[in-house]
């Protein structure tokens, strides 16, 4: 199912979203904030913040069979409203 809904949404993906493309990871995601930092750091009096959050582990506490009753929820309610 994975593989069908990123077919589907491949072109729409942000070019920074490494999470679920193939043949990339934290190596390529450090190198390529690194050179986004040090070419906006070449300007004058440029500074850059970072602000890190992990959300790897925020959805393995989800039960399933809850967050299925509540997507047919939200969808059933779109499809009314229209």
């Amino acid at each position: 199912m994975k593989e069908s809904l990123l077919d589907i949404v491949q072109e729409t993906l942000d070019p920074l979203q490494f999470a679920y493309r193939s043949g990339r990871g934290e190596k390529d995601e450090v190198g390529t904030l690194l050179n986004l930092i040090l070419i906006h750091e070449e300007g004058a009096k440029a500074l850059a913040s970072l602000l890190f959050i992990d959300f790897s582990s925020a959805l393995n506490c989800i039960e399933p069979h809850l967050l299925a009753e509540k997507k047919y929820v939200a969808c059933t309610a779109l499809c009314l409203a229209d």
